[in-house]
């Protein structure tokens, strides 16, 4: 995005990025639905299989079930395929989720194994934040890192240009002003943020 931003003439400030630390956990045997939210529950699960020596082969039995295109995407990019899977119908479930989002699995899917599979180690909060007329969120986790970073400082009456609707969320629960892209893609919200600084 911030490539795209500087073709346009835009002067570009970028946070530090998240990373993700992948945890260590047992995968039961297979026979279950195996949920994957996003591309780094795809990530945890290869590095799982790597440290023990395994490969895909080991996923025999089990239903891979992604929950966003990310997953989906790092899936196939590892030569496998999502299976359809009606998770509310699953008699067996495995979830390899976020640490923090764990009891939302939990409440979500309350017959499943909720495993902890990795967490997002944040930034330490600013020193000195550039003032920026608009900021732009490409994913929730870009959220989270904004406020992170921005900890201790006002970003109400900031205005978010955000690439979906949950970010979209995310941002207003900080107070901010918020538009949501017209698509999920880069190109829309460096478009939007065109569109508003005409």
């Amino acid at each position: 995005l911030s490539e795209l931003l500087r073709e346009r003439g835009a002067r570009v400030w970028e946070l530090p990025a998240s990373a993700p630390e992948f945890l260590d956990f047992e995968l039961p045997e297979g026979g279950a639905a195996l949920v994957l939210p996003d591309g780094e529950a795809v990530e945890a699960l290869r590095r799982h299989l790597a440290r023990a020596g395994k490969d895909a082969r080991a996923l025999w039995g089990f239903e891979l079930a992604c929950e966003s295109k990310d997953a989906a995407k790092a899936l196939e990019s590892w030569g496998l395929r999502p299976d359809s899977v009606e998770l509310d119908r699953a008699e067996r479930a495995v979830v390899l989720a976020r640490q923090d989002a764990c009891g939302e699995w939990r409440e979500r899917m309350p017959r499943a194994r909720v495993l902890p599979a990795w967490h997002r180690r944040l930034p330490e909060p600013l020193d000195d934040a550039p003032k920026a007329e608009f900021v732009a969120f490409t994913t929730l986790s870009c959220v989270e890192t904004f406020r992170a970073a921005m900890m201790g400082r006002e970003v109400s009456g900031l205005r978010a240009v955000c690439i979906g609707p949950r970010t979209k969320r995310a941002a207003e629960e900080l107070g901010m002003a918020t538009v949501q892209a017209r698509e999920h893609t880069l190109e829309s919200v460096a478009d939007c943020l065109e569109k508003l600084v005409r």
